[in-house]
């Protein structure tokens, strides 16, 4: 299902994130009740589908953007969502595990000691982590 307009997008959705964000995760808000006509619009064909939604019921999950101070210490590393956890907008947090991971194991083996591995692997790494990151934000 694609929305006709981008503009219908934001109409739809943000009453939903806007009030998620506030923290209002019991029950439909007038904000949500107000957004369900213009859900069946940008939905043509799924009214029946969108009416039998129960805001109460529904899952809500909130995303942390993860920002730490080092991937590195000593002979340690953190990876993953410890990492560079981000929301699912992009769909690229395994991917972005896996390729972190690949070279990670990279660097380790061609460096001189563990230590050097590590550093390189961050400096390198790190940057593209934070940019796919701030995307899946945007």
């Amino acid at each position: 299902m694609k929305f006709r307009e981008p503009e219908a997008f934001h109409e739809a959705v943000l009453p939903f994130l806007a009030e998620h964000s506030a923290g209002k995760r019991h029950g439909e808000s007038a904000g949500q009740a107000a957004a369900r006509p213009r859900w069946a619009e940008c939905f043509p064909g799924h009214e029946d589908i969108l009416s039998r939604i129960n805001p109460v019921q529904a899952t809500h999950h909130s995303n942390v953007h993860v920002i730490v101070r080092g991937w590195t210490t000593g002979r340690a590393c953190i990876l993953g969502d410890a990492a560079h956890g981000q929301p699912p907008n992009l769909g690229q947090g395994a991917g972005l595990a896996i390729a972190n991971a690949v070279q990670l194991a990279a660097s380790v083996t061609s460096a001189a000691t563990a230590e050097e591995g590590l550093a390189q692997w961050q400096a390198r790494w790190r940057p593209v982590a934070t940019m796919v990151q701030r995307w899946s934000y945007w």
